[in-house]
């Protein structure tokens, strides 16, 4: 019987995985390339995130980039606050627990099994900024599913 159920979970884990994509993508998957998108008119690298465990693609991390070389870019106060703002409302989250450090700020939230996060850290006038979408129910069940069963 709980070969059964776990067989069962795992099937729908692998279903629920695979309909997930963000911005390019494919939760569930392996070997995936950054992408370069527009989220509201500004330019962001998104870059998938993989599990230690199963090299799969459980979440991604999204970070400001320079609109013309492409790299990875410093913000200043308004473009950060640009930056958090898109993407709660991209993602359609609101941050309820927040770490703040020196010169570091990191905001969290969980809907729905997934975690959010955005980091923030200031250098002088300066913000670097990233934001993590982690599918953590996917990767609590993964993990489930794969573990052995004895009768």
């Amino acid at each position: 019987m709980k070969k059964i159920i776990l067989a069962t979970v795992s099937f729908l884990t692998m279903l629920m995985v695979n309909a997930q994509d963000v911005e390019g993508i494919k939760i569930g998957q392996s070997k995936q390339k950054d992408k370069i998108v527009s989220i509201k008119g500004n330019t962001y690298q998104v870059m998938p995130v993989e599990s230690d465990d199963s090299e799969l693609c459980l979440g991604v991390m999204i970070m400001p980039v320079n609109n013309d070389t492409l790299v990875p870019t410093t913000l200043n106060k308004t473009q950060v606050d640009q930056f958090q703002s898109s993407m709660e409302e991209e993602f359609d989250v609101a941050f309820d627990s927040v770490l703040v450090y020196d010169e570091a700020t990191m905001m969290f939230a969980k809907n729905k099994g997934v975690e959010y996060e955005i980091n923030i850290e200031k250098s002088d006038d300066q913000y670097d900024a990233f934001f993590v979408i982690w599918y953590k129910e996917l990767e609590e069940n993964l993990k489930a599913s794969t573990s052995v069963v004895h009768p």
